[in-house]
């Protein structure tokens, strides 16, 4: 279920997109208006085929399939009453609403809800499939998505940024359990760090400078280390 229910936010979050370009709508008097995060994860500039490399590549774009379409959620038709925007499409059966309210401190609150049946087959109704709080100025933010069998969400993304340092972790949950999570740290000067862990367990980690090249390590599922290595 966990899987099905990041897979289902992802094409609600896609064809959404396929079906924006029409002119937001706003109604009524409008006040603060949401701030769309804008956020991107980064791995090591090279062209190394290192499969270690890869793992770090393939972690990145797993975390940046959260952020970037999130980001790109303004070019959909929208309305705004008072502090609160509000997105609407239908995939098929099923209906979505996204909506974004602007909180007094600065920050956004979001929170999608669908609707009807998803291609699957699955039926909902008022089911908050992700909800989420992004800050005003873009440093920090949470998103955490949800299956219809659980209140505690099967995954969670969050990111701050300090001194131009970003730092993001993507977690998932198995039965309100941590499953897994990747860690990942980018400097300013394109040098960073990424770890996997199974559970609380370390399972990989690499290293990398500004030029591109970098370390790798990888552990058993006790945590002791099984291999090491570098790439240019």
């Amino acid at each position: 279920m966990a899987r099905h229910a990041t897979n289902l936010i992802l094409f609600v979050w896609a064809v959404g997109l396929l079906m924006s370009g029409c002119t937001n709508s706003p109604t009524g008097p409008q006040q603060s208006t949401p701030t769309i995060p804008s956020v991107s994860f980064k791995g090591p500039k090279t062209n190394s085929s290192n499969p270690n490399v890869q793992t770090v590549t393939s972690a990145v774009t797993s975390m940046n399939a959260y952020t970037q379409q999130l980001s790109l959620v303004g070019s959909l038709s929208s309305i705004q009453q008072g502090n609160t925007r509000t997105w609407t499409y239908s995939l098929g059966t099923l209906n979505v609403t996204l909506t974004a309210t602007v909180q007094p401190d600065g920050s956004d609150r979001w929170a999608m809800i669908l609707n009807g049946s998803d291609t699957s087959g699955a039926t909902y109704k008022n089911f908050t499939v992700a909800r989420g709080t992004t800050s005003g100025d873009n440093k920090t933010g949470t998103w955490d998505i949800y299956d219809s069998t659980s209140t505690s969400p099967v995954s969670e993304l969050s990111w701050a940024t300090s001194n131009n340092i970003l730092n993001g972790t993507l977690k998932s949950f198995s039965g309100g359990s941590l499953d897994a999570q990747t860690v990942i740290i980018n400097n300013p000067d394109n040098s960073g760090q990424l770890t996997i862990y199974s559970g609380s367990t370390l399972t990989f980690k690499a290293v990398w400078q500004s030029s591109g090249s970098g370390n790798w390590w990888t552990y058993d599922p006790y945590g002791a280390q099984t291999g090491t290595g570098n790439w240019t």
